[in-house]
């Protein structure tokens, strides 16, 4: 039975790396929003706070809206790979 499972073909294929923004790239998407309107000012604050951060897409995405406390002090809650639980300010 065990040299039935070695003798099984290891599958072998090359994993893309995952890429990240340099810095130009992040500067121009901080650059985008029209900050001088509220949704310009909404989405700066939000890509700010991605790079700023380290959170991936994954992580933003299912935000729930109750992990984001905003008040005296707004903080987000992340909830990232493996169950790993951070609040930022």
């Amino acid at each position: 039975m065990g040299t039935r499972v070695l003798a099984l073909p290891v599958n072998r294929a090359d994993k893309t790396l995952m890429g990240y923004l340099t810095r130009a790239e992040v500067e121009a998407l901080l650059a985008a929003p029209e900050r001088s309107c509220w949704p310009g000012r909404r989405d700066h604050a939000w890509r700010l706070t991605w790079s700023n951060r380290g959170a991936r897409v994954s992580d933003v995405t299912t935000w729930p809206r109750d992990h984001v406390c905003c008040g005296a002090t707004t903080v987000l809650a992340l909830h990232g790979q493996g169950r790993q639980e951070r609040t930022v300010p």
